[in-house]
């Protein structure tokens, strides 16, 4: 049974398209790719598309993965034609793609230059940068519920958004956790470091006793995995 590599998962808001899921494939046998498009229900019953392509390593008998981020639509030419078309995302799933970044649909029809179309709040989420306590907040809430939201599958990550209970329970959880740390003295660091592009100096905070549920709630918005309110 082969093994499966993901390749950069925590790169994966950065792509733009599926070329940039094919430059990252291995040249030993490994550049020609599946694309796989699992749906996603959020919150707001919208339906959007994880889109992930899949590549047999031949060489290193293992599946090589590269995620991309997640959307309703995608732009591309069809072969012999300048004009950008857009399509449902749906319809990348099973498609065949190559070193050279061309798909090929699953009904015959050939595109180049294929870009994704980020859908909100999953686009709003590309663009804005997490900061360490939100992503801390995450990281514990799926801690309490003994998960670990990192490497998954996109089929995962679709039963982890389900699981994620109402914020005030959440909230609850993040600081019931908090607080269990601190008692047993088990913190993973003794400080959080600040820093982005254009500081002098990195800026050190103690690791927090509370997390607001404001906190909680934008890290989980900014990784997809809630609907900010106004889009309700």
């Amino acid at each position: 049974m082969p093994s499966y590599e993901w390749l950069q998962p925590g790169e994966r808001n950065k792509r733009r398209s599926i070329a940039d899921a094919t430059d990252l494939l291995p040249s030993d046998g490994a550049r020609k790719g599946e694309i796989r498009v699992v749906g996603l229900q959020l919150r707001s019953r919208e339906v959007v598309g994880q889109v992930a392509v899949f590549a047999k390593n031949a060489v290193a008998g293992s599946i090589s993965i590269v995620t991309l981020p997640t959307c309703k639509k995608c732009r591309g030419r069809r072969e012999g034609s300048q004009e950008v078309e857009e399509f449902d995302i749906f319809r990348l799933d099973g498609a065949i793609v190559d070193g050279s970044g061309t798909v090929e649909l699953v009904d015959g029809t050939r595109l180049r230059a294929v870009e994704l179309v980020p859908a909100l709040p999953w686009s709003a989420s590309m663009h804005r940068n997490r900061m360490s306590l939100q992503e801390l907040a995450v990281d514990l809430l799926f801690d309490t519920l003994g998960e670990d939201r990192y490497n998954r599958s996109p089929q995962e990550y679709e039963r982890l958004a389900s699981l994620i209970p109402h914020i005030k329970e959440a909230h609850h959880r993040v600081n019931e956790r908090l607080e269990q740390l601190q008692k047993t003295g088990q913190q993973p660091y003794s400080a959080i470091c600040y820093f982005k592009a254009g500081d002098v100096a990195p800026r050190y905070v103690p690791f927090p006793t509370k997390i607001s549920a404001e906190t909680l709630r934008k890290g989980l918005i900014a990784i997809g995995l809630r609907t900010p309110k106004w889009l309700k």
